[in-house]
């Protein structure tokens, strides 16, 4: 590993490690730096009750949350940029999102079955949104995956497909709404769209950790792979590459662990398209490294987008989908800007 990188790696821990510090201390309810240490070395006080309150059973889950998802959506996006040669490959190419917000449309009018009532994602069963949501992501991506491998899973085939299926489960999902739901019940599935990282419990959390080490780490072994696909499946091919063996894999596995994440929290775009361009923008092209530093860069940018979410109108909260956005986008243009000076300065 070069001085680079491990330069980076460590910036960007010590970074998570206070941005996640920082988000259990700001809130609508503010805890001093010192109370917060001092909860964490064991503190027991009387009248820290509501303080341990806040930030181990809110706050803590919430940004572990962010940390963990954002880094799903990191790696992610980052492996399906390599494996499609495009830029603008996301998690959400494959249509998930679409197909998740269908499921959960399905499970809302079910819970709600039609009625005006107050709005809750909690009513009758509290798994049932996240569980039709699931699978609604999952039947889309078997079907993207199953119908490229038919048509010889070229980068061009997926896209292609993807995009089709997309526009399909959005007819879908449109039509289920002008026929069948009530305005209620639409603003509970736009509210569930625009993700939120504080509706996971700590069961799902730990659902979405195990998860992130499993696609990190499955990724980080075809790494290498990933790499000669970014020359072209011919070459890729003669260098000893089972393209479409790697490729299904990378798409499969991104697929389903963003369906998982997305599933527990809504939908959180941008993260999983600025992880990858950001991470090789700062350590270079080869996915060892990229893979890596696009899961801290994405739960960096999640968690800063919850915080800010949090706390710049509280006690109006933003939702992070629209955070993420407004936080990514500076963000992206400042480092494509710096990188066109530092070519600049080279050439």
């Amino acid at each position: 590993m070069s001085i680079k990188f491990i330069t980076t790696f460590v910036i960007l821990i010590i970074s998570l490690c206070g941005i996640v510090f920082l988000s259990l201390c700001l809130g609508s309810y503010h805890i001093p730096v010192t109370k917060v240490a001092y909860l964490f070395i064991g503190g027991d006080k009387g009248d820290d009750i509501t303080a341990k309150r806040v930030v181990f059973d809110m706050r803590l889950k919430r940004v572990l949350t962010a940390v963990t998802v954002g880094a799903v959506l990191g790696v992610s996006g980052a492996a399906m940029q390599s494996v499609l040669r495009n830029p603008l490959a996301s998690p959400f190419t494959l249509g998930v999102q679409h197909a998740a917000a269908l499921g959960a449309a399905i499970a809302i009018m079910a819970l709600y079955g039609g009625a005006i009532g107050r709005f809750s994602l909690e009513v009758k069963s509290p798994f049932l949104v996240s569980s039709l949501a699931f699978l609604g992501a999952v039947v889309q991506t078997l079907f993207v995956v199953s119908l490229s491998h038919l048509v010889g899973v070229s980068a061009y085939a997926v896209v292609l497909i993807s995009i089709a299926m997309a526009f399909l489960v959005q007819a879908l999902l449109s039509l289920l709404q002008y026929l069948f739901l009530n305005e209620v019940v639409v603003a509970a599935l736009l509210f569930w769209t625009f993700g939120d990282v504080s509706r996971a419990s700590w069961y799902e959390l730990g659902i979405m950790v195990v998860v992130a080490l499993l696609v990190i780490g499955i990724l980080m072994r075809f790494s290498f792979d990933m790499d000669l696909l970014l020359t072209g499946d011919e070459l890729a091919q003669s260098s000893g590459v089972k393209v479409k063996r790697c490729r299904l894999v990378v798409l499969l596995v991104c697929a389903l662990a963003t369906a998982v994440v997305v599933s527990f929290v809504g939908v959180i775009g941008f993260v999983g398209l600025i992880g990858g361009q950001m991470a090789r923008l700062l350590v270079g092209w080869a996915n060892r490294r990229v893979i890596p530093i696009s899961a801290l860069l994405g739960g960096a940018v999640l968690s800063v987008s919850d915080l800010l979410g949090r706390t710049i109108l509280s006690p109006t909260v933003i939702p992070v989908g629209i955070m993420t956005s407004l936080v990514g986008v500076p963000l992206l243009i400042y480092l494509l800007w710096e990188g066109k000076h530092a070519q600049g300065a080279r050439g």
